[in-house]
């Protein structure tokens, strides 16, 4: 995103290492659904490094099951979730599915937890959607009190930074990575855990001095799996006070500069702790 594929960091992180890097990302895809993606199509891959990337804001996508209820300027959507049961396992929540039209208009109005049985933005807990069909005045003052990105924006804190504080969203996340591990070293590849840092994240590591998702760093840590964690090795750079000339806007993706820090960071940390073929 944000950048032609030439100086996408695949591409870069290619050329570097002397190899093919294959992007198989889709935007707007959560980590749940990458791990999907991969498990459908594993059997086709001749790759022998895998890399599973997490960008810091996709917890949030794990529990969401309509897009609409996290982004409200993008198109409808309906999307696969999951969650643990309660002996661990990771249980699959296919796409809400809707008996004709009328059916679809009706649940779309009224977004009740009896259809969107696994939707954590769900308006009834007060995670309010702006209503278009009521004046800006009205949006703007009820968003001040109500919307949880207000919220958030006021305590100058990532709008997906509560998800890290929850101990069920955290193993749920770390369960899908264990998941992906699992099928990766199955399939003989070896698997790389990438955390993706959003600009946000930056702006409140520079303010606080820590990351919003240490929580999950932690726990991939304390079981020993090898990761790369974009964020801490960005923070340790001299310039990192320019962090936001990385992005195109501090809401958005990387741009040209941003995806090389990317990329160098990743041909480091590939190249000094994993032995592969470069034919």
């Amino acid at each position: 995103a944000e950048v032609n594929e030439d100086l996408s960091w695949s591409e870069l992180s290619s050329k570097k290492l002397k190899c093919n890097v294959s992007n198989y990302g889709s935007g707007g895809y959560g980590l749940y659904q990458s791990y999907l993606k991969y498990k459908i199509n594993s059997k086709f891959d001749n790759s022998e490094i895998i890399v599973l990337n997490h960008t810091t804001e996709n917890i949030a996508r794990i529990r969401n099951q309509y897009r609409e209820l996290i982004y409200q300027n993008q198109k409808k959507g309906f999307k696969p979730t999951a969650y643990l049961d309660e002996n661990g396992n990771l249980i699959h929540v296919p796409i809400v599915s809707f008996k004709n039209y009328q059916d679809y208009k009706f649940n779309v109005e009224n977004i009740k937890k009896n259809k969107f049985k696994y939707e954590y933005y769900l308006p009834e807990y007060n995670f309010s959607n702006f209503n278009f069909n009521y004046s800006y005045i009205y949006n703007f003052v009820y968003a001040l009190f109500k919307h949880h990105r207000i919220k958030k924006f006021i305590n100058k804190e990532p709008w997906f930074s509560h998800h890290y504080l929850n101990n069920d969203d955290i193993n749920l996340t770390y369960k899908i990575i264990d998941e992906f591990i699992n099928l990766a070293k199955f399939n003989q590849k070896v698997p790389v855990i990438t955390i993706i840092p959003t600009c946000k994240d930056l702006k409140y590591f520079k303010s606080k001095g820590k990351f919003v998702y240490q929580p999950l760093v932690n726990l991939l840590k304390s079981n020993q799996v090898f990761f790369i964690d974009f964020g801490a090795k960005l923070s340790q750079r001299n310039d990192f006070n320019d962090y936001k000339n990385w992005f195109k806007n501090c809401s958005g993706h990387p741009n040209v500069l941003g995806y090389k820090l990317i990329s160098d960071i990743f041909v480091k940390e590939i190249s000094e702790n994993i032995k592969f073929n470069t034919n």
